[in-house]
């Protein structure tokens, strides 16, 4: 009788893979509710997104495909046979370099322009606050 389990390698990068796509989809929830959450909140979940994103593209190309992964698990899991070979070819590396790239630049793009909630100490750093520097008598400024 033949063993049909799956490794544990194939396992992980499964894991990898879910755990990445849940962290990229709470980055775009908090970024679609980018004036309720703050800038520090999205910093948080963008860093775990993209030491996800960065460890799914090492384990990808020194291992197997991420979507190889998922077909293994899905077909492991409803009892037929995967319709994806195990083969790592480097188009498909390149392919995963490109996303993990491209996702991890719009990331950062992303904290670099946001234009939603602040902290109060934020606020107070940010150009619109103003401070008493700024208190103007006539022309000139005073400086404190």
């Amino acid at each position: 009788m033949e063993d049909h389990s799956l490794s544990g390698q194939t396992w992980v990068i499964f894991a990898l893979t879910a755990v990445t796509i849940i962290l990229g989809a709470v980055v775009f929830y908090l970024w679609l509710r980018r004036r309720r959450f703050t800038r520090q909140r999205y910093a948080f979940f963008a860093a775990l997104a993209i030491a996800s994103i960065v460890s799914l593209v090492i384990t990808s190309i020194t291992s197997q495909n991420p979507w190889y992964a998922v077909a293994s698990v899905l077909s492991y899991s409803f009892g037929i046979t995967n319709p994806l070979s195990d083969s790592n070819h480097w188009a498909e590396n390149v392919l995963v370099l490109v996303m993990g790239v491209a996702g991890c630049y719009l990331i950062y793009k992303i904290f670099a322009i946001w234009d939603g909630g602040q902290t109060e100490s934020g606020y107070k750093l940010s150009p619109h606050f103003p401070s008493i520097v700024d208190i103007q008598c006539g022309e000139k400024a005073i400086l404190l």
